[in-house]
């Protein structure tokens, strides 16, 4: 295959993105820009072009819809079936983690999924288990109490309660919830990004292997990396993941292949975007490229000139 052809349909700011060298490349894109087209084909240059093993990238988006259209540019790029490819969403990800390391984990080799329907109809058994009025305590609502709980890393005896009645009895329920999932081996969502994220911080081993594996780290709408900027669409947990993955290219041996990383930011104020380029500049050092729609909309000139050279 001819490798030209692999960029040779991009602009120029995207084929830069492609086919950089930076250890850590940070990318901004505004809505409709061709963020998912520069992860395709970057997968598509670092396998045809730098020869790196396809087992060894994992490509990270937010959605199914986007992971399946993910997977499917690439093949239609380098004209082969990816197989095992590790290419899906978080919680995609988190799901083969977990059936892969089912025991580190803690779990039932043969444990069970819940959507989100399924989470709450057990909240409901849960609910009349312990003879509460569900007039006076919604399922529903202790359902996003849970899920806000997991979503910031929070098991039910990390909740701090103090006299707080409706914390303290949502925690009762809580850890109720959290028994009746570990007797039938059942995991939420939340439940998987937490299991994984508990997983990798207390196994030394399997983070240390997932390490050395993934020489490259690709992720599709990364926005905040950091829980501290409070950007409202982001989960904690998923926050924490990218911190992991931040942390395995900081430390890659300098034997290995670069590790690139692509991040991705479209509506966002202001002040969110330069507290982003800010973190992000400070802990990677990252090399920073325009995609075609610019941001001097939403960016002052001189934040500009710091950060993007314009």
């Amino acid at each position: 295959m001819d490798v030209s052809e692999i960029f040779e349909s991009l602009n120029e700011p995207q084929r830069n993105a492609v086919t950089s060298e930076s250890k850590n490349l940070l990318v901004l894109a505004g809505a409709g820009s061709g963020k998912t087209r520069v992860i395709a084909h970057r997968v598509a240059w670092l396998i045809k072009a730098e020869n790196i093993n396809p087992h060894s990238i994992l490509t990270v988006t937010f959605t199914n819809k986007a992971s399946r259209e993910m997977r499917g540019r690439i093949e239609d790029i380098v004209q082969e079936e990816m197989g095992n490819f590790w290419c899906g969403t978080f919680h995609g990800i988190s799901h083969r983690l977990l059936r892969t390391h089912w025991e580190e984990a803690g779990l039932r080799k043969e444990f069970a999924i819940l959507d989100s329907e399924d989470q709450y109809r057990v909240i409901k058994r849960v609910v009349k288990s312990m003879g509460l009025d569900d007039t006076k305590w919604p399922p529903r609502q202790i359902q996003w109490f849970i899920n806000k709980q997991k979503d910031e890393c929070r098991r039910s005896k990390d909740v701090e309660v103090s006299d707080d009645y409706f914390a303290e009895k949502m925690t009762e329920v809580y850890k109720a919830y959290e028994e009746l999932c570990e007797r039938e081996s059942l995991v939420d969502f939340g439940e998987l990004l937490l299991r994984v994220y508990l997983l990798l911080k207390s196994n030394e081993e399997v983070l240390r292997h997932y390490q050395r594996r993934f020489s490259h780290i690709l992720v599709d709408e990364f926005k905040d990396t950091y829980h501290n900027l409070a950007i409202t669409d982001e989960q904690f947990s998923q926050s924490e993941l990218r911190k992991m993955l931040l942390k395995k290219i900081q430390k890659l041996p300098k034997d290995q292949k670069e590790a690139i990383l692509l991040h991705y930011f479209s509506g966002y104020k202001q002040k969110e975007v330069s507290n982003i380029l800010k973190k992000s500049e400070k802990a990677t050092e990252s090399l920073i490229i325009r995609a075609r729609k610019k941001l001097k909309t939403i960016l002052p000139n001189d934040f500009l000139e710091e950060f993007l050279h314009v």
